[in-house]
C-alpha cells in the first residue's frame, strides 16, 4: 500500500480540506467535472465556466457570441484529455469543444441536422478514450457516440424499440470500459453492456422478484475498477457492484444504524483513483471512501462548525491527481482540496461518533504499560483509547457520584511505578481503579497542612524513584507520600530566595543525577535539593544574553545526551551545565513561534517542538528547523502546552485545540515531486498580452505564453512582467522560485510567496528568460522552463535605415554642414545640462523619491531613497516592492494607498505617515504620492516624494504630552481651588452662628448688669461688640466672595444698565449723604450673571463714594473694542498710588487703616474674581493720591 492508502484508513482519522471559492477567483460555485493536464494544470468545470488552474490564479473561459472560437457553451459538463493530449470539454446545450493549447481557441463539435455522421445531441455528459484510442462520447438524449478515426464525424448507437440488442436509453449518465474492452453504459432506465465482439447491447434492469439484479433503474454513475469490478450508482438505490462470474449484483444500501455503510442511497458520481480506491460522491450524505478488505465505508461530511470539513454534502466530482492531491467538487459550495500524500501526520478529533475523542481540545496525554493512551481533555474528561481496538472510552465527572472524576478539565496525567493513572484536574488530583473504574479523589483541607496544597493541579511527574510530584496552579509544588498517602508541601516565600520561584507549576524534568528541574509561571526555571529542600533558581537577565530567555518555563526535556532544554513564552533555551548559561533559539533562527509548548525527541535525536503556531523538527547537531504547518495535516497550529508524549514505538503524539495528531517521526518525509513549472502570464505595462491580432493593436502572441519558446517585443515596450507557476497544488505559497534574465543579469533572483517578474527598459537584443521553481518541501525543477525573449530595436537603429540615412545625409551634406554641427552641438549641449540638472537633482536632493509601476515594483528612485534603503547603488531596487524594506503591515498599507491612487487618478498631499521596519526603529515621513500617466493619459504607476520628519514629529509628540500634562495639572488646581472655596464658604457660614451667640448674650448681660457697670467695663463691652459686627461684616463677605463660584448664577443676555440700576438702589442712602453725582453713557447687554454684575458695580461704586474727601463724581463708560466691551467707572476720589494697581485685587488687602476708611479688603476680589467666571479682566488707572481713580472691566462680546 501506498503512504496516502495506509493515511486513508479508518483509524487514521478525518480528512482536512481546505475550501476554494468565487471569492478565490472560480468563476461559479458548482464544480461538475476536474481534470489536471498533462502540463500540470488543473482544470474545473462549473454551471458558468471552464477554469483553469495554476494554484494561484484562474483564467476562466466563457462562451462569447461575438467569438466564434470562443467555448460553445459556459455550462460544463465533463473534461477529459487523451492520450495525445487533446482536452476535450463536454457542455449542457453546446455539444463537444476541443481545446487547442497554442491558440487558446476552442472547436466545437455539434449536431448538424440531416447529417447522421455528425454529434447526436448537444447534451454532454461523459467523453472518454478506451484502450483502442477511440473516443467515446455519452450524451442525454442522444445516444452513444463514437468519434471516427481523424475526428471526420460520428458513429451513433441509438435506443431501438424494435431491437433488443440496441442502446436501452438514449438518456446516458455516464460509462466505462472493463477489462475484457466491453462498455457499460449507466442510463435513465438501467445499465447496459457493449459487447464489442458482437457490437450487441445487452441489458440489466431492477427486477422487484429478483434480488439479485439491479437495485434501481434510474442510474446516475458507473465505474469500473483495477479488478474489473463494475460499480454502479443510483439515484436513490444505494451502490451496486456487479458479480460477473454469477451475473448477479451485490447492494450496499444506506442503513442509519450502520456507521460504516452507506452514507446516502443517491449517487451522484463514482470515481476509481489511480490505486484502484473506489469513492462514491453522495447527493446529501457526503464523500465516501470504501475499504474493500474490511467491507466498509468511511465518510466525508459537511460539519458546519469544522472548516476543515467538506464544504459540503452534494458531491458533484471527485479526482486524485498524480501529486496525490483530492479534490472534490460540490453543488453550489465550491472546491474542496486535500492533500492525501501530506496527511503523514494522523489526525484524531471529534467526528460526531460515539467511537471517537469526545473532546477536540487535548491537555494532557500519557501511556500506560499495556500500550493504551489516556488522553486529557479541556471539558471532555478522561478519554482512554484502545489503539488496538481502535476504541474509545469516557471517563466525566458526576456530579451524584463522589467515585467519579472530580473534574471535566484534565490538565496532567501520569502513570506511577505501580502502574496506577493519576489525574490532574483543575478540582483536585484524582487516582484511578482501572478494575473498578473508581477514582479517589485528593483535594486541598485548610485545617490540614499534609494535604493537597491547592485544587488547580496543572501537572504531573514520576521521577526515577516513582515518588509523585504534582504541580498546581497558585499551591506551589507536592510530593506524594504513597507510605503516609499524604503530600509534602514546597511553597514559594518571597522573603527566602530558595524557596521555589513561584507558586504557579507548569513544567517538569529531572536530569541524570535525579534532581528535579521545575519550570513556573513567573520565577523562572528552578533545580530542587531534595535533601535540603532549598531551589536554585535561574531568571532571566535582559542585560544577559546567556540567561534564560523568560521567566515563564512552559515545559522541559532531557534529550538522550542529558541536556536540559526549556521552552518558554520567548524561545527555546539549551542548559550548558559546564558554565551554567543558556543558549537561545527564537524565530530568527527558524523556529515557527517563540511560545514553546511542547518538547519530545525521536530516535534520531531530532526535536519534535510544538509551539503556537504549528510545529517544528529540530536538529540540535546542525541547530536547523524544519517546520509544518496545519496544512501538513496538523489538527491545526496551535498545540496545547505539555499535551504531548513519546511512546513505547518510538511514535509522538502531540494534542492541540482540534484533536490530536499521532506519527512515527521516520514517516515524516519531504514531498519527492518535482513540479513542473510554466509561465502563465505576459504583460506590457502592467497589461495582460492576450493571444492573437487585436483590433487596433499589434499581435505580440502567436500563441498562448505557456507553450511559446520565443517571444518577440518592441523595445517601445519597456516594462514587461511575467508570471510563472510551479504547479505543486499542496500549498502554492510555500513554493519557491529563482528566474533571470540571461543576457541582462547573471545572478538568479530568489523569492518566496511571489509569482512574478519585471524589467524595464531592456536594450534591444536577445535574452533568454529562465525560471526555477520548488514544491513547498523545497524539491526544486532545476531545468524550469525558459523563454527565448528578443528585443527590437527602433527603425533608426537598423542597418537599413543607417544606410539611407547615410546617403540623404551625403546628399544634404555639403549646404548644410556647419548649421547642423551647430545646432547638434547647441542642442547636445541643452540636452546634456538638462540631464545634469536631472541628474544633480536625483543624486542631491534630501528628500525621498521614487516612481513605480502598477504593481508598486520600484522603476527608479534617488540616492537618498536607496541610501534609506541601505542600497549601494538605486539601481538595486528596481523591480523589487515595499515588501522587501519595510515591515509587512506598513508594505501592506503603502501597497492598499497607491492602487487606490492608481484605481481613482486622485493623489495624496502631504500626509504624514509612521514607517515600520523590521531592524530599526520608527520613523514618520511627510509623502506626497501621485499617479503617473503616459502619453495617452492612461495611468502606468505612481509618484513619490517623502520627507524625513521623524524628529519634528516626536518634538510634537513630546509637546503634546507635556500640553497634557499642563492641562492636567490645571484640572487638579481648578478641583483644589473649588474645594478650598467649597470649605471656605461653608466655615465663613458656620461661624456665624456663633458670632450672633457671642453677640446676643453679650447684649443681654450688658442690658442685665448695666446699673453696675462702671466706665472701663462698659468699654470693654464695646469693644467686645464692636469685634463681633466687625467679625460678622468680614464673615458675610468672605461668604460673598466664596458665592461667586458655589452660588453662581446662569449666564444670560442682560442689559447692564439693569444691574447698575439695582446698584444704584441697594447705595441710595450712601449717595443721599455724600450728594454724590452719578452719570452714565449707554451700556451694552452682554452675556452675564446678572446678579454678579449688581454686585460688581455695586462694590466699585460703593468705593468710588466712600474714598472721596469731596463731593463724589462718579462716571460709568462703555466702549466696544475688537472682541469685547470696556466698561470704566471714573471717580474724583483720593487715587492710588501706582505701586499697588495690582495688589489691590487681592483678598484682605487695604491701603489705610481702619480709623480711616472702614472696610476689610474683601470688595475688590470680589470684583475680580467675578471677571475671572466672566473670563474678563479688571485693572485700575491712578496718576496718584488725590487725583482721582478709574476702574476697567471687559466682558466679551
Amino acid at each position: 500500500l501506498t503512504a496516502a492508502q495506509t493515511l486513508l484508513s479508518a483509524a487514521a482519522g478525518p480528512i482536512a480540506f481546505d475550501r476554494i471559492s468565487t471569492d478565490q477567483g472560480l468563476s461559479q460555485s458548482t464544480v461538475t467535472a476536474i481534470c489536471r493536464d498533462a502540463r500540470g494544470f488543473m482544470w474545473f468545470g462549473t454551471y458558468d465556466g471552464l477554469n483553469r488552474y495554476d494554484g494561484y490564479r484562474f483564467r476562466v473561459f466563457k462562451h462569447d457570441p461575438n467569438n466564434p472560437a470562443s467555448i460553445s457553451q459556459s455550462n460544463i459538463t465533463d473534461i477529459y484529455e487523451d492520450r495525445a493530449g487533446n482536452l476535450w470539454i463536454g457542455t449542457l446545450g453546446g455539444g463537444l469543444n476541443r481545446f487547442d493549447r497554442k491558440t487558446e481557441e476552442f472547436h466545437a463539435y455539434r449536431p448538424v441536422p440531416g447529417d447522421s455522421a455528425s454529434l447526436s445531441s448537444d447534451y454532454i455528459r461523459q467523453v472518454f478514450e478506451d484502450r483502442e484510442g477511440n473516443l467515446w462520447i455519452a450524451t442525454w438524449g442522444g445516444g452513444l457516440n463514437r468519434m471516427k478515426p481523424g475526428g471526420d464525424g460520428f458513429i451513433r448507437y441509438r435506443h431501438d424499440p424494435a431491437d433488443p440488442g440496441s442502446l436501452l436509453d438514449d438518456r446516458i449518465a455516464g460509462l466505462c470500459e472493463d477489462l475484457s474492452g466491453d462498455l457499460w453504459l449507466a442510463t435513465a432506465t438501467g445499465v447496459c453492456r457493449l459487447d464489442r465482439r458482437k457490437n450487441r447491447f445487452i441489458r440489466y434492469r431492477h427486477n422487484p422478484s429478483d434480488p439479485a439484479s439491479l437495485a434501481h433503474d434510474d442510474v446516475a454513475a458507473i465505474a469500473a475498477d483495477l479488478r474489473g469490478n463494475i460499480w454502479i450508482g443510483t439515484w436513490g438505490g444505494g451502490l451496486d457492484r456487479f458479480d460477473a462470474q454469477n451475473n448477479r449484483f451485490i447492494h450496499h444500501r444506506h442503513d442509519p444504524n450502520d456507521h460504516a455503510g452507506l452514507s446516502h442511497d443517491i449517487m451522484r458520481t463514482l470515481y476509481i483513483d489511480p490505486h484502484g480506491r473506489l469513492w462514491v460522491g453522495t447527493w446529501g450524505g457526503g464523500l465516501d471512501l470504501y475499504e474493500e478488505k474490511e467491507n466498509r465505508f468511511v465518510h466525508f461530511r459537511n460539519n458546519p462548525t469544522d472548516p476543515a470539513s467538506l464544504s459540503g454534502d452534494f458531491v458533484y466530482s471527485v479526482y486524485l491527481d498524480p501529486t496525490e492531491i483530492l479534490w472534490v467538487g460540490s453543488d453550489f459550495m465550491g472546491l474542496n482540496k486535500s492533500d492525501l500524500g501530506m496527511r503523514r501526520f494522523r489526525h484524531h478529533r471529534n467526528d460526531r461518533t460515539a467511537n471517537s475523542l469526545n473532546n477536540n481540545t487535548v491537555m494532557a496525554v500519557c501511556e500506560d504499560r499495556s500500550g493504551i493512551l489516556w488522553i486529557g481533555t479541556k471539558g471532555g474528561g478522561l478519554n482512554r483509547f484502545d489503539r488496538k481496538k481502535n476504541k474509545f472510552t469516557f471517563f466525566m465527572h458526576d456530579p451524584r457520584n463522589p467515585n467519579s472524576l472530580s473534574d471535566n478539565v484534565v490538565r496532567g496525567l501520569a502513570v506511577d511505578s505501580a502502574g496506577v493513572l493519576w489525574v490532574a484536574t483543575e478540582v483536585g488530583l484524582n487516582r484511578l481503579d482501572e478494575k473498578t473504574g473508581r477514582f479517589t479523589r485528593y483535594l486541598p483541607d485548610p485545617n490540614d497542612p499534609a494535604s493537597l496544597s491547592y485544587h488547580n493541579v496543572w501537572q504531573l511527574f514520576v521521577d526515577r524513584r516513582g515518588v509523585l510530584w504534582a504541580g498546581t496552579y497558585a499551591g506551589g509544588l507536592n510530593r506524594y507520600d504513597r507510605n503516609t498517602d499524604r503530600f509534602i508541601r514546597y511553597l514559594h516565600d518571597p522573603k527566602d530566595p530558595s524557596s521555589i520561584g513561584d507558586d504557579f507549576i507548569w513544567s517538569f524534568s529531572a536530569d541524570r543525577e535525579g534532581r528535579l528541574w521545575i519550570g513556573t509561571d513567573g520565577g523562572g526555571l528552578n533545580r530542587l535539593d531534595e535533601k535540603t529542600g532549598r531551589f536554585i533558581r535561574y531568571r532571566s537577565d535582559p542585560a544577559d544574553p546567556a540567561s534564560l530567555s523568560a521567566d515563564k518555563v512552559l515545559c522541559l526535556h532531557r534529550d538522550r545526551s542529558g541536556t536540559l532544554w526549556a521552552g518558554t513564552t520567548t524561545g527555546l533555551n539549551r542548559y550548558d551545565p559546564e558554565n551554567d548559561s543558556f543558549s537561545r533559539y527564537g524565530v530568527e533562527h527558524g523556529l515557527p513561534s517563540n511560545a514553546v509548548h511542547g518538547i519530545e525527541e525521536d530516535d534520531h535525536g531530532n526535536l519534535w517542538i510544538a509551539t503556537s503556531r504549528g510545529l517544528a523538527r529540530f536538529d540540535p547537531r546542525a541547530e536547523s528547523f524544519k517546520n509544518y504547518s496545519a496544512s501538513a495535516g496538523l489538527q491545526s497550529d496551535e498545540f496545547s502546552v505539555n499535551a504531548c508524549r513519546r511512546l513505547s514505538n518510538g511514535e509522538l503524539f502531540f494534542g492541540g485545540i482540534n484533536g490530536f495528531n499521532l506519527f512515527h517521526p521516520d514517516s515524516i518525509r519531504d514531498n519527492p515531486f518535482i513540479p513542473p513549472v510554466v509561465i502563465t502570464d505576459l504583460q506590457i505595462f502592467n497589461r495582460p498580452v492576450p493571444v492573437g491580432d487585436i483590433p487596433g493593436r499589434r499581435s505580440v502572441l502567436d500563441e498562448s505564453i505557456s507553450e511559446a519558446h520565443s517571444l518577440t517585443l518592441s523595445w517601445t515596450d519597456r516594462v514587461i512582467s511575467f508570471e510563472f507557476a510551479a504547479l505543486s497544488f499542496s500549498a502554492p505559497e510555500q513554493n519557491r522560485y529563482a528566474y533571470r534574465m540571461e543576457g541582462f543579469e547573471t545572478a538568479w533572483n530568489r523569492v518566496k510567496g511571489r509569482h512574478f517578474a519585471t524589467y524595464t527598459n531592456l536594450p534591444p537584443g536577445g535574452y533568454v528568460f529562465r525560471v526555477r521553481g520548488s514544491n513547498p518541501d523545497g524539491v526544486w525543477n532545476e531545468e524550469g522552463v525558459s523563454l527565448a525573449v528578443r528585443i527590437t530595436p527602433p527603425f533608426w537603429k537598423t542597418g537599413l535605415f543607417r544606410a539611407f540615412l547615410g546617403i540623404l545625409l551625403a546628399a544634404v551634406l555639403i549646404g548644410i554642414t556647419l548649421r547642423i554641427i551647430h545646432v547638434i552641438k547647441h542642442g547636445k549641449r541643452a540636452l546634456a545640462y538638462e540631464r545634469n540638472l536631472m541628474r544633480i537633482l536625483m543624486e542631491t536632493i534630501p528628500d525621498h523619491i521614487y516612481f513605480k509601476d502598477r504593481q508598486s515594483r520600484f522603476l527608479r528612485i534617488n540616492r537618498s531613497h536607496a541610501e534609506r534603503f541601505g542600497l549601494q547603488a538605486p539601481e538595486e531596487a528596481v523591480g523589487k516592492t515595499d515588501f522587501d524594506f519595510f515591515s509587512q503591515e506598513h508594505a501592506r498599507q503603502a501597497f492598499e494607498d497607491e492602487q487606490a491612487i492608481i484605481r481613482t487618478g486622485k493623489p495624496v498631499m502631504n500626509v504624514e505617515e509612521k514607517e515600520t521596519w523590521p531592524d530599526r526603529p520608527d520613523t514618520w515621513v511627510s509623502t506626497t504620492k501621485m499617479p503617473i500617466r503616459n502619453e495617452k493619459g492612461e495611468i502606468v504607476g505612481t509618484f513619490g516624494i517623502s520627507r524625513d520628519v521623524t524628529n519634528r514629529k516626536l518634538a510634537r509628540m513630546k509637546l503634546e504630552q507635556t500640553t497634557q500634562e499642563l492641562r492636567d495639572l490645571t484640572e487638579k488646581l481648578k478641583r483644589s481651588n473649588e474645594e478650598l472655596e467649597q470649605f471656605a464658604y461653608i466655615a465663613s457660614h458656620d461661624l456665624l452662628e456663633p458670632l450672633r451667640m457671642v453677640s446676643s448674650y453679650a447684649t443681654l448681660i450688658e442690658r442685665k448688669i448695666a446699673d453696675r457697670l462702671d466706665a472701663d467695663t462698659r468699654d470693654f463691652f464695646d469693644f467686645m461688640t464692636d469685634g463681633v459686627k466687625r467679625m460678622q461684616i468680614l464673615i458675610n463677605d468672605l461668604l460673598t466672595y466664596s458665592r461667586v463660584t458655589t452660588q453662581a448664577g446662569e449666564f444670560k443676555t442682560t442689559p447692564l444698565d439693569e444691574p447698575l440700576d439695582r446698584a444704584l438702589r441697594n447705595l441710595e442712602i450712601t449717595v443721599r449723604e455724600r450728594g454724590a453725582r452719578i452719570t452714565r453713557d449707554p451700556l451694552p447687554a452682554v452675556k452675564a450673571d446678572a446678579v454678579q454684575m449688581e454686585r460688581l458695580f455695586q462694590n466699585l461704586i460703593g468705593n468710588a463714594v466712600k474714598y472721596c474727601e469731596k463731593t463724589p463724581e462718579i462716571h460709568v463708560t462703555a466702549e466696544k473694542a475688537k472682541r469685547e466691551w470696556i466698561i470704566g467707572i471714573r471717580d474724583n476720589g483720593i487715587g492710588i498710588d501706582p505701586k499697588y494697581r495690582d495688589r489691590i485685587f487681592g483678598i484682605f488687602q487695604r491701603l489705610h487703616r481702619r480709623d480711616e476708611y472702614s472696610g476689610t479688603g474683601i470688595g475688590l476680589a470680589v470684583c475680580k474674581k467675578i471677571m475671572d467666571r466672566h473670563g474678563g479682566r479688571i485693572r485700575v488707572e491712578s496718576e496718584g493720591e488725590g487725583k482721582g481713580s478709574t476702574f476697567q472691566f471687559t466682558l466679551p462680546v
